[in-house]
């Protein structure tokens, strides 16, 4: 198989994060490939292998059925398939070659390995999966600034954040007139506080939760913003976004939410994990696709990591992969697909040049 050989009408399209019935017909209407279901409780599009196993028993016509896993162990593996049947196992941890070798003389199901990539080195790694695995999977790797010496956070950061106290927006005047003093289930807030390398808008160290109140600019700023969460959210941290216009509108209702992850904090989307990494794929970033150009693989190959309706004709400008993955780029909001983004999505993908 290699990164050149034309494609024709064989590319196929794999809807990752599937959680209900809803995103599986969806999936199903559009003409898609694969679905996968996400078994790393860490994540947003999480589901129970009760969830999976009424899943897998709808009526999907020839659709495969993938699951995604995160360091597994053999037992894990065999409950989820006891009571929920897949057809590929995909691994987005730190799984060795060995290991996957283990996996499918156990229960003889393809395997379907992820690999992270931000710079050429990160391919280096897949000439001994393809020897074991069936399927490669290039996604991006997340994105985390180098940690800032105490130092150099120290003078820089706080004289910001004594700035931003001074200019406060009206929506974080007010909030913070409502949370401050412990005002909120006891708990104490911290307004625009250093989280090296960022300014956190109201911060509970206690809960390890950050608010941030976002205005319209954040609009354009979206994939800074996912940045930003995804390294707090792994360094372990919560992050709470609300709109200005619904501190300013809705006050009540936003201090009940606050009050609710106070008391009832939810799993992080990107938790730690062994060796510090952070959520595997569905993070909406890409990476250099050009880094995959003339790469020849022994095996097919998925290309995921940011991909949307909007710029799979310049991804496949650059790549001809086997198959494209999905999962935000599908999505109205963490872990909630939207019909007409998947069927977009497949138009899209399988539009001729």
């Amino acid at each position: 198989m290699t990164a050149e050989s034309p494609r024709g009408d064989s590319l196929r399209i794999k809807i990752c994060g599937i959680r209900d019935s809803e995103g599986l017909r969806a999936a199903v209407e559009a003409g898609a490939d694969f679905v996968g279901f996400v078994f790393y409780p860490g994540s947003p599009r999480f589901v129970t292998v009760e969830q999976a196993a009424i899943l897998s028993r709808e009526e999907s016509g020839s659709l495969k059925k993938v699951g995604l896993f995160v360091d597994p162990d053999l037992e894990e593996l065999g409950n989820i398939l006891a009571r929920a049947p897949l057809d590929f196992i995909q691994l987005h941890g730190e799984e060795t070659p060995a290991f996957i070798s283990k996996i499918k003389e156990k229960f003889g199901i393809p395997v379907i390995k992820a690999l992270r990539v931000a710079q050429a080195h990160d391919l280096d790694q897949a000439g001994a999966y393809e020897e074991v695995a069936d399927w490669l999977l290039f996604d991006s790797k997340p994105y985390a600034p180098p940690p800032s010496k105490r130092g150099e956070a120290g003078r820089g950061i706080v004289s910001n954040a004594r700035i931003l106290r001074k200019t406060m927006t009206s929506a974080e005047r007010l909030l913070w007139t409502r949370i401050s003093r412990r005002q909120v289930g006891g708990f104490k807030f911290r307004r625009q506080h250093p989280v090296p390398p960022y300014i956190g808008d109201f911060v509970c160290l206690e809960r390890q939760l950050i608010i941030e109140l976002d205005g319209s600019q954040h609009i354009e700023q979206e994939s800074y913003d996912w940045k930003r969460t995804e390294y707090l959210e792994s360094h372990g941290y919560r992050i709470l976004r609300f709109w200005n216009k619904d501190v300013m509108e809705n006050t009540e209702g936003v201090l009940e939410t606050i009050l609710d992850h106070l008391q009832n904090p939810p799993p992080l989307s990107s938790p730690l994990r062994k060796g510090g990494g952070v959520m595997p794929g569905g993070t909406g970033q890409s990476f250099d696709w050009s880094l995959l150009a003339g790469r020849r693989f022994k095996k097919p190959w998925m290309l995921a990591g940011g991909l949307h309706a909007g710029n799979i004709a310049q991804a496949l400008s650059v790549l001809m992969p086997d198959a494209l993955d999905v999962s935000s780029g599908v999505e109205s909001a963490p872990g909630v697909k939207d019909p007409e983004k998947i069927k977009a999505f497949v138009e899209a993908a399988r539009a001729k040049p």
